[in-house]
Formats: structure tokens, C-alpha cells, sequence
């Protein structure tokens, strides 16, 4: 610091290390921080399609139950495919239907429906 023409050695001021030190400490908090938000975002996008492949399951359990009522019989479409917007983005859903019987009982039936995107 100048005072006067004249530099006043008694005080302190940050060297160029210790600024660069101050940096670095800085910028690994930064980049810690654009890291957890990214890790945040892919997981949101993850949650988001699972809710939507939940509510995909949910309907086809509803349809198959409503064609059993309604036509005693069970549904012949067994895989589907369905695309939603999620966003600005298009998932397609891929749905697959086992149906079974089950051992010791007359008309019930063993229904796997998986859901993949």
C-alpha cells in the first residue's frame, strides 16, 4: 500500500500463492457443487420415467382386468410398445405380459407385466 510516496512494509498483504491457493479451494467447491447438481438432474429424469412407467403399469392392469370382465378371456396383445413425452423428450416404453396358471387352481392366473425404457 502507498501512502504518501512511500510503502508501508509493517503491512500484510496475500501473496500470489496464497491467491492461487484461495483459487483452486474455490474451484473445487464450484465443481463439487455442478456435480452433485448434475447427479441431481439425471436421478430427477430417472424418478420421472419410473413414475410414468408405474402409471403405464397401473393402466395395462386396469385394461386386462376390464377384458376379463367384460370377454372372459384373457388379452392376446401380450408385448406393447409406447412412447410418451416427457418434456421435450420421447421415451418408449416397452411392455411385456407373461400370463400363467397356477398350480392346484381353476381360472387363476399368474399375470407378470415388467415395464423397460
Amino acid at each position: 500500500m502507498i501512502r504518501s510516496g512511500i510503502f508501508l512494509k509493517n503491512e500484510k498483504a496475500m501473496t500470489f500463492v496464497e491467491v492461487m491457493i484461495a483459487i483452486i479451494v474455490l474451484s473445487f467447491g464450484i465443481v463439487s457443487v455442478y456435480k452433485a447438481y448434475l447427479i441431481s438432474l439425471e436421478r430427477n429424469e430417472y424418478l420421472t420415467s419410473r413414475l410414468y412407467a408405474t402409471n403405464l403399469l397401473d393402466n395395462r392392469f386396469e385394461q386386462i382386468g376390464r377384458v376379463l370382465k367384460v370377454h372372459k378371456s384373457l388379452p392376446i396383445n401380450l408385448d406393447e410398445e409406447k412412447k410418451v413425452m416427457v418434456g421435450a423428450k420421447t421415451i418408449t416404453f416397452k411392455q411385456s405380459l407373461t400370463i400363467s396358471e397356477v398350480d392346484g387352481f381353476a381360472d387363476i392366473f399368474l399375470l407378470d407385466l415388467a415395464v423397460s425404457w
